[in-house]
């Protein structure tokens, strides 16, 4: 599933033709602890195969930009694109300006389907608290003959196993896929 070459863990996928919006809440109970490894991802994405996918996910890495950050990607075939909030980015990293340490965090991804439109959102449990919806991090278009929704876990060489716990996954506004005959 996918090409890593270290191990995917936890995988969960399923069919997710027609429009809807999936959202996906997660906990990382120890973020100091999975931003020390070299690379982890928990990666919630709307895919065809290991070629075509759009997601969303919570990175962390030794390097580069660490030791957190927010990344939505997008891959067709041989083309790739990454929308990453890191503080080089316009934007303000989410996860460096408001302290990640070792207390739990929870934070929410979402993926919204509209024909072969596909917009990805964040949401940290702070910003729900006050009253600040899910924010839009990447629109991109992507024709899908036989699209999947779903998350999975990487981790990288010779890091220990990092823990995520999955609060809740729902599909809501589900419209069928008109099909001819």
């Amino acid at each position: 599933f996918f090409y890593f070459t270290y191990p995917v863990k936890n995988i969960f996928y399923q069919k997710a033709e027609g429009d809807w919006t999936a959202t996906l809440v997660m906990t990382i109970p120890n973020p100091t602890a999975v931003g020390s490894q070299n690379t982890n991802q928990f990666i919630f994405s709307a895919f065809e195969d290991s070629d075509h996918f759009v997601d969303i996910g919570f990175f962390s890495t030794s390097q580069n930009y660490g030791p957190f950050f927010l990344s939505s990607r997008q891959e067709s075939g041989t083309s790739y694109n990454a929308t990453r909030l890191v503080p080089a980015d316009e934007r303000e990293n989410p996860l460096q300006s408001e302290g990640w340490g070792s207390d739990p965090q929870t934070i929410s991804f979402r993926i919204k389907k509209s024909g072969d439109t596909y917009t990805t959102y964040y949401q940290r449990q702070q910003m729900k608290a006050a009253g600040t919806d899910f924010v839009a991090v990447k629109t991109c278009t992507a024709s899908y003959a036989e699209p999947k929704i779903g998350f999975y876990m990487t981790c990288g060489k010779k890091a220990p196993s990092s823990t995520v716990i999955i609060e809740s996954f729902t599909i809501s506004d589900y419209t069928p896929p008109a099909k001819g005959y």
